[in-house]
């Protein structure tokens, strides 16, 4: 980051309401960058003006600070090889015939029966 230059004032996120079709959810911030002075600056939530000594790139008063990506974990906890995946060739996914039959031949499986939702499902809403 540039060292001489900074944040003047910034509104933190708020919801924009638009006329798109189905309402497309964006989320707005508004800043402006100025050289370095020492005049007040400024942070805007919602109704609510506060005056700030610094504005972080988080848009919160605080010092710079910045998160750095890990390749390895900081705890004691084993690696993770893979996130969550159905890893089991396919022997506890069941297509909708054998749904049906263990459904009807064991009385009480639909209470251990769960729809199964991947990434796709969840984000396609399939």
């Amino acid at each position: 980051m540039n060292d001489k230059i900074e944040i003047d004032f910034a509104y933190q996120s708020f919801k924009w309401v638009n006329n798109a079709k189905g309402n497309a959810g964006v989320t707005v911030i508004i800043l402006a960058l100025r050289n370095v002075m020492t005049t007040e600056k400024y942070i805007f939530t919602e109704s609510i003006t506060k005056p700030a000594k610094n504005i972080n790139a988080y848009l919160i008063d605080s010092s710079n600070i910045f998160i750095t990506p890990q390749t390895k974990s900081i705890s004691k906890l084993p690696e993770m090889n893979f996130g969550s995946m159905p890893n089991d060739g396919g022997n506890l996914i069941l297509n909708e015939e054998e749904y049906n039959n263990v459904k009807s031949s064991i009385p009480n499986a639909k209470e251990f029966l769960r729809k199964f939702i991947g990434a796709d499902e969840f984000l396609k809403g399939t």
